[in-house]
Order: C-alpha cells, then sequence, then structure tokens
C-alpha cells in the first residue's frame, strides 16, 4: 500500500470478502485456533461458515481487506462458532472435545464491556499503523454504543501485541494460566487488559 491517506475504515465487514476475512484470522490466530478448530484448511473452512460480517471493524484499500478487529456485540462474535460447525466439519465425538476445550478458552464479561475478539492486519501491510487504526475504530465504536470499557486478551508469547495495547490505553488486570493445556495451545497465559472509554470524545 502506497498511501495511508487512502484507507478506509468501516464498521462492518464487506461479505464478498468473507475468503480473504478468513485467511487473515487464520494466519493471526492459527497457533490458538487450530486445536479447536482443526488443521489449516479444516480451520479456514470453519472460519468462513461462522463469520458474522456486521461485528467487525475493518480496514480497506481500494476494495482490498488489509485489516480486521472482530467484536462481540449484541450477543455476537464475529467469529460465532457454534456446535453446528464444529459437527459438521468433525463429527459428533470430534465436536464434543473440541467444545470442551473452547470452553476452557472462554471467560465471562460484564455487559457494559464491549470484547474485541482480536486483530488481524495482513502480512502486506504490517508495520503501516493499521492495528492502531483499528483500534481507536473500536474503542470510538465502543464509546458511541455506550459501553464503559473495550476488554481483550493477549496471550504471553505475543508481546508486541501487548506493547500495541498497552500504548493505547490498555491495562492488565488478570492473567490466567493454561497449566496443562499450553502444549495444546502453544502459549502458557492469556492476559486479559482493559480500557475505560466512558467519557471519550470519539
Amino acid at each position: 500500500m502506497s498511501s495511508m491517506s487512502s484507507l478506509h475504515i468501516q464498521v462492518g465487514l464487506p461479505t464478498d470478502l468473507s475468503v480473504t476475512a478468513a485467511r487473515l484470522y487464520a494466519d493471526a490466530f492459527q497457533r490458538k485456533l487450530s486445536p479447536i478448530l482443526g488443521p489449516r484448511p479444516t480451520l479456514e473452512a470453519i472460519l468462513q461458515a461462522a463469520l458474522y460480517p456486521p461485528n467487525a471493524i475493518v480496514a480497506l484499500h481500494d476494495g482490498a481487506l488489509l485489516g480486521l478487529a472482530g467484536i462481540q456485540h449484541q450477543q455476537k462474535h464475529f467469529v460465532d462458532v457454534g456446535w453446528s460447525h464444529l459437527r459438521q466439519f468433525h463429527g459428533t465425538l470430534g465436536a464434543l472435545g473440541r467444545a470442551g476445550l473452547g470452553l476452557l478458552l472462554m471467560r465471562p464479561h460484564r455487559p457494559d464491556e464491549l470484547l474485541m475478539d482480536g486483530i488481524a492486519v495482513d502480512s502486506s501491510a504490517r508495520g503501516q499503523g493499521i492495528g492502531s487504526l483499528l483500534l481507536e475504530a473500536v474503542c470510538d465504536f465502543a464509546h458511541r454504543e455506550g459501553y464503559a470499557r473495550v476488554r481483550l486478551d493477549v496471550i504471553d508469547t505475543n508481546p508486541g501485541a501487548r506493547r500495541l495495547y498497552e500504548r493505547h490505553g490498555f491495562r492488565a488486570v488478570h492473567t490466567q494460566s493454561l497449566g496443562w493445556l499450553k502444549p495444546v495451545f502453544g502459549f502458557g497465559s492469556a492476559i486479559e487488559m482493559v480500557k475505560s472509554v466512558k467519557g471519550e470524545t470519539p
């Protein structure tokens, strides 16, 4: 991308970009999601089937998707994987085990929190501030929608992401150790970070 001035940030993923969105999400979160969703081809297929386009904030350049941030809003995740998705790709028995692993990673959050599922930026566009723009847009959206804070989780093997979040005012409030699950997921702990958006002016 030659110019940031032509970058467009919007709420909602254009449906014709769902394949690209699934690929970007798989690139960013394969290590975390593969134990639950399966190897790369299956992972991308499930992601594409489970995407909820309204719950994404995206960065577009000439119609191309360069980055996205998934959010949980109105009780739906951007990647809203359900039992039917797991059973379709893994059968009933396989789905049971994978659903159990997924439940171990879930944590409840308060109704006044906007939960961000994660940021993914295309490898060709990294280092150009797109992650920062998406993060700012998520916080602006949360403020407009009446949330008091934004919450996200970052794994201990991604210090770069944690530094990005800290630069934008997020602070760590809790660390959850995976214990015996570390070899399964490839990381040892997840750090919960929050930022207050109450009173901010978008």
